[in-house]
């Protein structure tokens, strides 16, 4: 009877360290599509500016990265949490092409926002 005690609160610890060890930054839930809308913007090159036009743009959140997916491109970038807060989770994104962007992922509200380098207007998305 002891030995039964003593392996069945073995295997309890054991499968709680392991539970520990692979916790998922945020919850399920959050995982997902999310889309929004790129606001048009103006970029200055060489004595004239660019017009940028408005774009849909739609991001799959998994836990191991993120893919943005617009018109013209398909972008894989993976992200580190910064900064857990009570209302959002904030992220550092990292693309393939060397951008690093400050994004929130916010806690209820099914809401993603993209907060790009300027020129460009942040965007948000919403989970459907």
């Amino acid at each position: 009877m002891k030995r039964l005690f003593i392996l069945t609160l073995t295997t309890a610890l054991v499968f709680g360290l392991f539970s520990s060890v692979t916790k998922r930054p945020f919850p399920k839930r959050l995982l997902g599509y999310y889309y929004g809308t790129q606001d048009a913007y103006e970029v200055a090159h060489q004595n004239s500016t660019i017009e940028i036009p408005t774009s849909k743009i739609s991001v799959k959140l998994s836990y191991s990265e993120l893919l943005i997916q617009t018109p013209g491109r398909n972008i894989k970038a993976r992200y580190d949490i910064s900064a857990p807060t009570k209302s959002y989770y904030a992220l550092k994104v990292f693309t393939e092409d060397g951008v690093i962007e400050e994004w929130r992922l916010f806690r209820r509200g099914k809401k993603l926002i993209r907060k790009a380098a300027s020129p460009r207007p942040e965007v948000v998305l919403i989970k459907t």
